[in-house]
């Protein structure tokens, strides 16, 4: 968010230096700068929303992380068998 034009502008307005890559900007500067911000309901509702996604994401982490451990039972069950001889391969 902070490297959009509108905000570069903002920082290159205070900061002090000889030449581009050997700049500064000092602390008390950078609380001038003015940054918009979101009024507090629609951070809530980012916060909510950001919630809502994430526990949907762990959810079906946790359902593949279950899905591959039954897959290495499975394939270790197939070793199992093949080796004792329970199963012939052809």
């Amino acid at each position: 968010m902070l490297n959009q034009s509108i905000y570069l502008s903002e920082f290159k307005k205070v900061v002090t230096g000889v030449m581009e890559g050997f700049i500064r900007l000092y602390t008390d500067d950078l609380y001038n700068i003015i940054v918009q911000v979101p009024p507090k309901q629609e951070q809530l509702q980012i916060v909510e929303y950001i919630e809502t996604q994430t526990v949907k994401i762990d959810k079906a982490i946790e359902l593949q992380q279950n899905y591959i451990s039954k897959l290495k039972e499975y394939k270790a069950s197939l070793i199992d068998s093949v080796v004792t001889g329970k199963v012939r391969v052809v």
